[in-house]
């Protein structure tokens, strides 16, 4: 598994079908992310300030591509990545970089866990006509808010997740790593509890309900 990787975390797949440690994925989206996607897409669009479309259609290839989707449908011409709600967090990683945080919300991809979360890092390869993502940390079901913390571990800074659902009454913050491949979660560290979408520790955020971070965007 890929990912925000840990014994705790299951990976996020398509049409409902994942089991969750803290919950179960459904074919009906909870009402609290009904709330989430009405807030969330109060974020600033995702104009060229944020990516160049070249930029967004090679995201949007590489999310297809992490979470094995077929092409989209013929009568439609949409498939589950279309129709969901995506919110990114554009250049907020890595200083000259326009690396992306993109957390997506529909019935496909969320659950009492939270919702599917990756992380794509830009190439390097500046000769390139646009840069081409990496998926970094995929298939992961995380709630908002994620932060980032002043510290850093291989070059990439130290996050903060949410970790709630499955019983679990009062959501905490959890620290996550970058090990050199992909952001590991340490949930034997508790940060303290999530109050009013903010963390208990210093950090600065870079997906959250409202008001949106800097760098927030919504997808369309």
């Amino acid at each position: 598994m890929s990912a925000f990787s840990s014994r705790y975390w299951v990976s996020a797949r398509p049409l409902a079908a994942a089991t969750c440690v803290f919950g179960v994925m459904t074919a009906t989206l909870p009402e609290a992310h009904a709330d989430d996607i009405r807030a969330l897409r109060q974020s600033p669009p995702c104009d060229t300030k944020f990516l160049t479309a070249l930029q967004i259609s090679d995201l949007k290839q590489q999310l297809r591509l992490a979470y094995n989707l077929p092409a989209p449908s013929e009568a439609t011409g949409k498939d589950d990545l279309d129709q969901a709600t995506i919110v990114l967090s554009v250049g907020t990683l890595r200083p000259q970089h326009r690396d992306v945080i993109a957390y997506i919300l529909s019935n496909s991809f969320c659950g009492t866990a939270g919702c599917a979360t990756t992380i794509l890092a830009d190439r390097d390869d500046r000769t390139l006509a646009y840069p081409v993502f990496r998926v970094m940390t995929a298939r992961t079901v995380v709630h908002l808010p994620i932060t980032k913390l002043p510290t850093q571990h291989n070059g990439w800074p130290d996050l903060t997740v949410q970790i709630a659902g499955g019983g679990i009454l009062q959501g905490y913050a959890a620290p996550a790593y970058f090990n050199g491949t992909t952001y590991t979660v340490d949930q034997s560290v508790h940060l303290g509890a999530i109050t009013n979408g903010h963390s208990p520790k210093q950090g600065v955020p870079l997906l959250r309900d409202a008001p949106p971070a800097v760098g927030q965007c919504l997808l369309q």
